[in-house]
């Protein structure tokens, strides 16, 4: 594809919603942090969702600061793949990961808070910084395996899709071995713990509404429907844009 005004337009709402989309999220990790929501007297969720962010806010920086140029200019900015593009692959490709695993460790946060509390006292401060530093550590060894150690295939980002995808110069070990069963996995885990909250508050409200008048009733109803439209629509968004690529 050759850089025209199509490529001109969409590189640059790449770089327009990710530099605004990095603003927002900056200006909440900085309310956090300012407010004190990450110290002792708050809930842990807190941590993980600092922790989460910032990871989405150097996502969204690759976005803006590299994806969109790269769309516009329909190249890869470099002279070659190596070593900038695949730095910057295997970088995103880290953050992929500890927002997996993240999401997973949140999602089991979220079930045990709502359905099973006797089991809170497992998710210790402690215990939420150990995971969230394993979080990351793990992301960094498996993209060093996926980039530098196996065989095939190392992640970039493709101007012509605007998106990732794979230098596959032979059986795609990245993805069949290290990225499909880390997404699937973590999906999964996610998607079952949702679901599990989802039917034991909607189970809990129905007690609830029974005895409620039927205004607050259809009020509690219409919120139940809002937050399980929402939840869908972040589930298959994750899903989708994993399985968006070459």
């Amino acid at each position: 594809m050759v850089a025209d005004f199509s490529s001109f337009i969409l590189g640059s709402s790449i770089t327009i919603f990710a530099s605004a989309s990095l603003c927002l999220n900056i200006a909440v990790l900085w309310t956090l942090w300012r407010h004190k929501f990450l110290t002792n007297q708050h809930d842990g969720i807190f941590i993980l969702a600092f922790a989460n962010m910032s990871g989405n806010a150097f996502a969204l920086f690759v976005y803006g600061a590299y994806l969109g140029p790269m769309a516009i200019t329909q190249s890869y900015l470099f002279s070659s793949l190596y070593p900038f593009p695949k730095f910057i692959g295997a970088a995103w490709h880290v953050q992929w990961y500890q927002d997996m695993l993240l999401m997973a460790f949140t999602a089991i946060n979220r079930w045990i808070v709502v359905v099973k509390p006797p089991y809170l006292p497992v998710f210790t401060r402690t215990h939420t910084m150990f995971f969230i530093i394993f979080a990351y550590s793990a992301g960094i060894f498996i993209t060093i395996l996926a980039t530098y150690v196996l065989p095939c295939c190392m992640l970039y980002f493709e101007y012509v899709s605007m998106s990732f995808a794979y230098f596959v110069d032979g059986p795609n070990d990245t993805d069949h071995f290290l990225d499909y069963p880390v997404n699937v996995t973590c999906m999964t885990v996610a998607v079952l713990c949702y679901i599990r909250i989802y039917f034991f508050v909607r189970s809990s409200n129905i007690k609830i509404m029974s005895n409620l008048p039927k205004s607050a009733a259809e009020n509690r109803k219409a919120k139940e429907t809002k937050y399980a439209f929402q939840f869908a629509a972040c589930t298959f968004c994750v899903i989708g844009f994993s399985e968006y690529e070459l």
